[in-house]
């Protein structure tokens, strides 16, 4: 017999093994208590350290982008930042890591909400021209190997770049230089002897370039101080 069937019959609530009253709002209650569990077991399972408006960075996500910079400031510079002498750098690094994978995460959700979209077709054109660069498909499956990264990956990772590049040129569509802006940034860094016309085309493009990344910058500072952000409680070394 169910429930609201007993309930109706008898004119008294349900009570379990140890006499305890149960109303159908109190198995109502029980029911949300038990869903609500098993949503904040979900939510809080995994290797996360943060999340950031709800997305999770995962620990081993984390360490993989830190290795990579790693190895990259080996390969690049010639610094070893694995060795105990080479600590508190490489803390730093894992700190800028993190800092970068929280400004993914926020610009791209902010594009998202904005509309922005990348279709596969601009995403093969990208990687299509990365392979020509690299010296063919093959080669840069080398690199990305070396990299520890598999072309799966690669693709989304370039998918995100994409996205987040057209949230900039959306930000930044207004921006402009006035011609004084760039006769001074003239006067300041040429002599006498360089003609104005044969740099004015390169000053006014920096000068542009400086001023959108200046504008979006304060953008992404505005998405950090909004955003909701949770840390494990002990975060790891």
């Amino acid at each position: 017999m169910d429930l609201q069937g007993n309930v109706q019959e008898t004119g008294r609530p349900c009570t379990g093994r140890a006499g305890w009253k149960y109303t159908p709002q109190v198995v109502l209650f029980l029911l949300l208590l038990a869903i609500g569990g098993v949503w904040f077991w979900w939510s809080e399972s995994g290797d996360w350290v943060l999340k950031v408006n709800g997305t999770k960075i995962s620990e081993a996500e984390w360490q993989a982008e830190t290795d990579r910079a790693v190895r990259f400031f080996g390969r690049v510079y010639g610094l070893d930042l694995r060795g105990g002498t080479a600590s508190k750098l490489r803390d730093q690094v894992k700190q800028q890591i993190l800092n970068q994978m929280i400004n993914r995460v926020l610009l791209k959700k902010a594009a998202i909400r904005a509309g922005i979209r990348v279709d596969d077709a601009e995403v093969d054109a990208r990687l299509a021209g990365d392979a020509d660069r690299a010296g063919g498909i093959d080669r840069m499956q080398d690199i990305l190997k070396e990299q520890d990264l598999s072309l799966d990956k690669y693709r989304e990772q370039v998918r995100d770049m994409l996205i987040i590049q057209k949230l900039q040129d959306q930000v930044t569509r207004d921006v402009k230089v006035e011609e004084n802006e760039i006769r001074t940034a003239y006067e300041i860094n040429f002599p006498p002897g360089v003609r104005y016309e044969d740099v004015r085309e390169t000053l006014r493009q920096n000068l542009l370039a400086a001023k959108k990344n200046q504008i979006f910058m304060r953008y992404l500072e505005n998405l950090r101080k909004q955003g909701r952000f949770m840390y494990r409680t002990k975060m790891p070394k």
